[in-house]
């Protein structure tokens, strides 16, 4: 598996980097606000909560992020430019996609349980402030981590699974070990005391099995419309062959991405030709129109 570089974490094939950074700006103070009102309202009970693991994930990530695209748009010295703008695999970007491969299915799972089921039972002790922080944590960060699931270049390979399964065995021993020792059950399905309860733990490991498939499934899906538009935009910038024979693989989905944003960008330096020289044009023209009035104005002085 080739590891994604820090320019590949720090750009878009869709959309601007400047943009991104906004976005990733945003992001982050939703993921803080998130952990500041949730600690707030839930005291120590939130370090033990599904939801909140998934969000303290997914805000490890958004800084991440948000300190790549800084670092990406505003380089600073020039061995830290070249660090951040190189093509070169970074254990750094690594870790960093890792998060996101775990923290979306988790939100995925936390999200599609939470509205239906849980609800409901939502505490409202402390007014608005838990409802900031439920929708905050039920929906609206999920919106920004699947947001960088489709506009980043972050893939979801196969393997990242392992992390993912391992965060929730570390979340199960926990549970079942505050069962066990303090009669403390965070969910039924970690509950020691009711056998059968604990029959659901199975399903909530199909589940992220399944939701990490679909966020598999939707990278695949981004890469191939991009390369889709890339064939019929960019043939002369990308070789036909390596278009036929393209596969979801990170140097490929590079390849592709520079080639769309290398159309983009000489479309763009194509219409600033066009106006600068329409202006140049005018320019030129008023510089004539006043050389031939010149003439006669000396002469009518004269």
């Amino acid at each position: 598996m080739v590891h994604p570089s820090l320019r590949d974490l720090a750009t878009s094939p869709i959309v601007r980097t400047t943009h991104l950074y906004v976005i990733r700006c945003i992001s982050m103070a939703l993921h803080l606000t998130v952990l500041v009102t949730g600690v707030w309202t839930r005291k120590l009970r939130f370090f033990v909560q599904w939801t909140n693991w998934t969000n303290m994930i997914s805000a490890v990530y958004a800084v991440q992020a948000w300190v790549v695209s800084q670092r990406y748009i505003i380089p600073g010295p020039s061995k830290l430019a070249t660090m951040y703008q190189r093509s070169r695999p970074s254990h750094a970007a690594h870790y960093a996609e890792m998060m996101l491969n775990v923290a979306a299915p988790m939100h995925l799972l936390t999200t599609c349980i939470f509205w239906p089921l849980l609800w409901k039972h939502f505490r409202r002790d402390h007014g608005n402030i838990d409802l900031v922080y439920g929708i905050g944590a039920h929906g609206v960060t999920l919106i920004f981590v699947m947001f960088e699931l489709v506009a980043s270049r972050i893939e979801f390979p196969l393997c990242n699974i392992k992390p993912l399964f391992a965060t929730l065995s570390v979340y199960s021993c926990m549970g079942l070990s505050f069962s066990a020792l303090f009669n403390f059950s965070i969910y039924p399905f970690l509950d020691v005391h009711q056998p059968k309860n604990m029959l659901m733990l199975p399903i909530v490991y199909a589940l992220l099995a399944i939701f990490y498939g679909l966020c598999m499934w939707l990278v695949y899906v981004r890469v191939r419309v991009l390369s889709v538009v890339v064939r019929r935009r960019v043939r002369k910038l990308v070789s036909a062959p390596s278009l036929d024979g393209f596969k979801t693989k990170r140097a490929d989905s590079t390849q592709i991405y520079d080639a769309l944003r290398e159309t983009y960008g000489s479309r763009k330096r194509g219409r600033r030709r066009r106006r600068s020289g329409s202006v140049t044009s005018i320019g030129s023209l008023s510089s004539t129109r006043s050389s031939s009035v010149e003439p006669d104005a000396t002469e009518v002085k004269q």
